[in-house]
């Protein structure tokens, strides 16, 4: 979701891997000073949407 949304804005393309891929954690790390930052907080909520919709069920 991420990349689509994204695609529009730049020159980007999706490709899809040629090699199966395996699940992995995702961890997102910020520093305290900017916790609070309205931009940083839509960022980590971009970013968390875009991998819980990309989830396997």
């Amino acid at each position: 979701m991420l990349q689509r949304t994204c695609a529009h804005c730049s020159k980007t393309f999706l490709v899809r891997p040629q090699l199966p891929h395996q699940a992995f954690d995702t961890h997102l790390h910020w520093r305290m000073s900017v916790h609070a930052d309205p931009a940083h907080r839509w960022l980590r909520g971009v970013v968390h949407a875009s991998l819980v919709y990309a989830s396997p069920a």
